[in-house]
């Protein structure tokens, strides 16, 4: 599980409010840059969707946006119908693969994490 979601409630809404209010600014920045320089949006693109997701993970996960099968298998927007299966995003990375060495570890614990997800009814998971 990644580490983050077993910090004491308060403290993960103030970092997660913290990061999503960093990414909505930084997001607002871009878009208002952008809209002056459009060739600002073609490198910037490779940088600002990873950093955005990474500021907003917490965020959704908490507001039930992100539903995790494990803890780098991500459901978004999960209803009765339909599972948008998804990888875990950098911030999961950070928090749960810390510490793996690279190469072979590393993708093994990875496939594990996709392969031993939980099934009981994905609304209701926390």
């Amino acid at each position: 599980m990644n580490t983050f979601y077993t910090w004491p409630k308060a403290v993960q809404w103030i970092l997660a409010l913290l990061l999503f209010a960093a990414g909505a600014y930084l997001t607002g920045k871009v878009i208002i840059y952008g809209t002056e320089h459009w060739l600002f949006y073609i490198p910037l693109l490779l940088l600002i969707v990873p950093a955005i997701q990474f500021a907003f993970t917490p965020f959704f996960r908490l507001i039930g946006l992100y539903r995790y099968l494990s803890p780098m298998l991500l459901v978004y927007a999960p209803n009765e119908k339909v599972w948008g299966l998804h990888n875990g995003t950098s911030f999961d990375y950070l928090f749960v693969l810390r510490g793996t060495p690279a190469g072979a570890p590393l993708r093994r614990r990875i496939l594990t994490y996709y392969l031993t997800f939980r099934t009981r009814k994905i609304w209701k998971i926390d």
